[in-house]
């Protein structure tokens, strides 16, 4: 989803061995994918059962349904191995992205489905938690007195947030 290059372009670009003419474009928002399983995963798990809900999950603004164990019978929509579905979304940021993939994952249904329910968690807590020390730090020692303070000969509290940085996102990857 975040590819926003032509992917056979580029791939005619590989074949033809001029890969120095590609440049990729990159949707800079972050993703998250949950996997809806089937019952039993991974072990041995039942197929040919019915999922409804993809098209309103799919209808959603940016989420994509990834389609991975189904098949078609009869014209339903069925399971067919044990990682059945890939819920993708994009987001602003991490937790906006994950409360899209999950809105669009309660839209699904299949009996015996199961998805993980902390896809992006440590990647949240961790941008807010650097948040929240900042903002406490601020709460604690607002920065607007910080020049005042050094003009009176006061020494501004240390925090141990001073020395962190705010990381991009692409750090954040696995």
């Amino acid at each position: 989803m975040r590819l926003q290059s032509d992917l056979v372009d580029v791939m005619m670009e590989v074949a033809e061995d001029r890969l120095d003419h590609v440049e990729l474009k990159w949707d800079p928002r972050p993703a998250i994918c949950v996997v809806a399983t089937s019952k039993g995963y991974p072990g041995s798990y039942p197929k040919g059962v019915p999922i409804t809900g993809i098209d309103q999950a799919g209808a959603l603004p940016d989420v994509k349904v990834f389609h991975s164990g189904t098949a078609m019978h009869d014209g339903q929509l069925v399971t067919d191995g044990g990682r059945v579905l890939g819920v993708t979304a994009l987001g602003n940021n991490v937790a906006d992205a994950q409360r899209r993939a999950y809105d669009a994952m309660k839209l699904i249904h299949f009996e015996g489905m199961h998805y993980r329910r902390d896809i992006g968690r440590q990647a949240v807590h961790r941008i807010v938690g650097l948040l929240s020390r900042r903002s406490l730090r601020d709460q604690i020692r607002p920065r607007t007195g910080r020049r005042e303070g050094r003009k009176q000969g006061i020494k501004p509290a240390s925090h141990p947030a001073d020395n962190e940085t705010v990381r991009p996102y692409q750090e954040f990857r696995s």
